[in-house]
């Protein structure tokens, strides 16, 4: 070996030995590092996929179906509102023809002797009725009202069936309500409804009459229209013999003849023929008779006092029904 390599050798010697004693610590508490502390960690299973109970479910739609139920009331009273609105244009008009002279004559007839007797009492009926309003139209717009308003109320829960059917797609197994269509569920609820409405007879706190739609339309109309006659008043003077049809006018003529009144007494005052006060007089019996039969008093059940009741008593069969329904296998 020349001397050159032997230099060579030699500083490569020495430059490994320089590297190897500083790269040893590093190399050494690389390969020999101690694992740094890990705090212990608490592993909790997976939470269980929980099913709901049907009134988990059902509750925001029965909520959602009440508050409807409750609205729609609102809606149809005021249909009556303009009802008697319109009547109320026509009470000057027929306050010309209770003062003119068509009335006074009849009126002056009907006191002759050895004439027939009761030719003004026709006439005022018949202009009232002409002018303002018949019995048969206020019995009708009240029907009209509560019919529209069951069919509304059915409409509402027909759609409240919907929204609950939608709910339970992901638990069909749990609940085979969800696996059938529209018109099983409708029938099955309204089995269920007819059944909660059943048992609701054998609570003496009930009024189950209330929920059966179909059959107390008839009722609301007449107790409404019976109630408002007897809290105004009947003249046993001029429609006395007017009581015996007032099954037939559901209580209407008789409140006509308290208006028939109210007429009879102005006419006397035969020269200044004051329409205009006679028209505000029967405007103000006409809003009384609005009043009771809407709202009714201390005395009288108004319509919408009895409706409300009917969607308390159909809220309490609704939500039994229901539940009944979901729990169907």
């Amino acid at each position: 070996m020349t001397t050159k390599r032997r230099v060579i050798f030699l500083v490569i010697a020495v430059v490994g030995v320089t590297l190897g004693v500083f790269a040893r610590a590093p190399i050494w508490e690389l390969v020999h590092r101690k694992p740094e502390p890990k705090p212990p960690e608490l592993k909790l299973p997976l939470p269980s996929k929980l099913v709901p109970t049907p009134r988990d479910i059902a509750s925001p739609h029965l909520a959602w179906a009440e508050k409807e139920t409750e609205r729609v009331i609102d809606e149809h009273i005021k249909a009556l509102d303009g009802f008697f609105a319109d009547a109320k244009r026509n009470t000057r008009s027929f306050a010309g023809e209770a003062l003119g002279w068509g009335s006074k004559w009849r009126l002056i007839a009907d006191y002759v002797p050895y004439t027939r007797g009761g030719r003004h009492e026709a006439f005022m009926r018949e202009k009232f009725e002409e002018y303002v309003f018949t019995p048969a139209s206020v019995e009708h717009a009240i029907s009209q009202v509560v019919e529209s308003y069951f069919q509304e109320v059915k409409s509402i829960e027909g759609a409240m069936l919907v929204r609950i059917k939608a709910d339970l797609s992901d638990f069909s197994t749990e609940y085979p309500i969800a696996t059938f269509d529209k018109s099983r569920v409708e029938q099955l609820y309204g089995e269920a409804l007819q059944n909660a409405i059943n048992a609701a007879k054998n609570d003496a706190t009930v009024d189950a009459s209330l929920l059966v739609t179909s059959e107390v339309l008839s009722t609301i109309v007449l107790g409404v229209l019976r109630q408002v006659a007897v809290e105004l008043g009947v003249s046993a003077g001029i429609l006395g013999t007017g009581a015996g049809a007032a099954v037939e006018t559901l209580g209407i003529g008789l409140v006509v003849g308290l208006i028939v009144d109210a007429v009879v007494s102005s006419i006397w005052d035969w020269y200044a023929d004051p329409k205009g006060e006679l028209a505000a007089k029967v405007n103000a019996k006409v809003d009384d008779i609005h009043h009771l039969i809407v709202d009714g008093s201390k005395t009288v059940k108004g319509l919408n006092s009895r409706l409300r009741e009917i969607a308390r008593e159909r809220t309490r069969a609704r939500e039994t029904a229901v539940l009944s329904v979901m729990k169907t296998n």
